[in-house]
């Protein structure tokens, strides 16, 4: 072979090893961006950790703390405030990723909190705290068989993202197939068989990593005396009905004026029982002196709103789901206790003020409670409240 064929094989070799060389390079260099955006995206979780207890820190007690650290999946956060202004705290998050060469990959947020006064007009706008949970009871509250309690979902609102908490005042006991879909909390003492939190609660959203069981200090307050017809007559002026009540079929309370901005009050002084398929169509509150009771095969629909329930069923004594009750939708409140027995299925929220126990396989999926359909629970005014009223995040 002649010397021109070996400069030609040599040189094609050389520049063989030149373009490999180049696009090994490339693909080093890709690889390394694709790690530099994983631990950016690890530095971001970190600080999202640490802001979200911050903002938990801020509705349990509106002060300036001491800086707090912490460590998420593999990362950490550090977290301090500042006050900025009368009656507003800047919250600064920063989350931390160690790289593989020892050096960090921080990113940061920040954000400025404001604490208020608040007029009557955002107090009815808001639901009160006690209906922001799937499920809660006063005194004990007992979870057997196959229980589910989960959120809605509606095409186009991701209701998924919601937790669909249960909380007791009480005793919190949970047995068999049970799954929550959110936090579970009590006030006093927990058995849980078998004693594995974890098994039974899984909440969609945990970004602090919280334990998903736990007991807490204070109780929630929940009113058991506004359902007098001279409490509702200060805010919702009732339609009264002497007696026990029974429905059936379609209820229209549109032609009666039953708006969100002035829902239809109907007091049963006696026990109200519902059979059948019913449909309620309209703003409405069935507020019931004694039982509210859904026998056989019930079907309860509603003219659902855009984003809450339409129909609240508000008892002075018991709530009793029997037998094979298709589905409810709306908001539940029973002063006294709450049965879910067979395979009913609840669209909405329950509110029990002693006892609350579920057997066999119900459901309870979260529909968010309507403002609407809870004024006469609502304080006449309304102390403070937090708002976000900056937001910032980057890089560091």
């Amino acid at each position: 072979m002649g010397k021109t064929a070996l400069f030609a094989i040599s040189a094609f070799i050389i520049m063989g090893a030149f373009y490999g060389m180049n696009t090994s390079s490339g693909l080093l260099a890709t690889e390394n961006e694709m790690a530099s955006n994983d631990y950016q995206v690890l530095a971001r979780n970190a600080a999202l950790a640490g802001f979200n207890v911050a903002k938990q820190k801020l509705a349990d007690n509106f002060v300036v703390e001491p800086s707090f650290s912490g460590d998420y999946h593999g990362g950490g956060y550090f977290v301090r405030m500042q006050s900025s202004a009368p009656n507003q705290i800047t919250v600064t998050s920063v989350g931390s990723a160690e790289l593989p060469d020892g050096t960090f990959q921080d990113y940061k947020i920040v954000a400025k909190f404001e604490k208020r006064s608040v007029g009557s007009d955002e107090v009815s706008a808001a639901v009160p705290q006690f209906m922001e949970y799937a499920l809660i009871s006063d005194k004990d509250l007992t979870l057997n068989g196959n229980v589910t309690i989960d959120t809605v979902r509606v095409v186009g609102q991701d209701y998924g993202a919601f937790n669909a908490n249960v909380h007791t005042n009480g005793k919190l006991t949970v047995n068999g197939k049970v799954t929550v879909r959110g936090f579970g909390t009590y006030k006093t003492t927990r058995t849980f068989n078998p004693n594995q939190p974890s098994r039974f609660f899984k909440p969609y959203d945990n970004p602090a990593n919280e334990p998903v069981a736990k007991q807490v200090p204070d109780g929630i307050d929940i009113p058991l005396a506004t359902m007098t017809p001279a409490a509702l007559n200060a805010v919702l002026p009732p339609t009264i009905t002497t007696g026990s009540v029974t429905l059936n079929g379609n209820q229209d309370f549109i032609v009666k004026g039953a708006t969100r901005e002035n829902p239809y009050v109907w007091y049963v002084d006696g026990s109200l029982t519902l059979n059948g398929n019913v449909k309620m169509i309209g703003y409405v509150i069935f507020v019931v002196r004694d039982d509210i009771i859904l026998n056989g095969n019930v079907s309860i629909k509603t003219g659902i709103g855009p984003s809450e329930n339409t129909l609240a069923l508000y008892a002075c004594r018991d709530v009793i789901l029997n037998g094979t009750v298709d589905v409810l939708w709306g908001q539940i409140f029973a002063a006294r206790d709450f049965t879910m027995n067979g395979t009913p299925k609840i669209n909405g929220n329950v509110v029990v003020g002693r006892k609350a126990t579920l057997n066999g396989t119900p459901d309870i999926n979260y529909y968010p409670p309507s403002p609407a359909l809870t004024k006469h629970f609502q304080p006449p005014v309304a102390l403070e409240k937090i708002e976000m009223i900056t937001y910032h995040e980057d890089v560091v």
